[in-house]
């Protein structure tokens, strides 16, 4: 799926980080992207594929350095 950046591009900030990741699709954005690298009846079922897995841990540890970085007490 090709994405749409209208909106980000549309937006006013300091600085955006955008990453690449490969094997993942709008359900693996969610809840479901780690359930299906534990379920591989899941995996099937939203087409998860063999890069699917490291890409959702790619996205977790991303999200989690964002988060320390930005909203953690100082």
């Amino acid at each position: 799926m090709t994405p749409d950046f209208t909106l980000i591009n549309s937006l006013h900030f300091q600085a955006v980080t955008l990453t690449s990741v490969e094997g993942m699709h709008h359900t693996h954005f969610t809840t479901y992207g780690s359930a299906s690298a534990l379920f591989p009846n899941l995996g099937a079922m939203t087409r998860a594929t063999a890069a699917t897995a490291a890409s959702v841990v790619k996205t977790d540890d991303l999200t989690k350095d964002f988060l320390k970085k930005y909203l953690s007490p100082k």
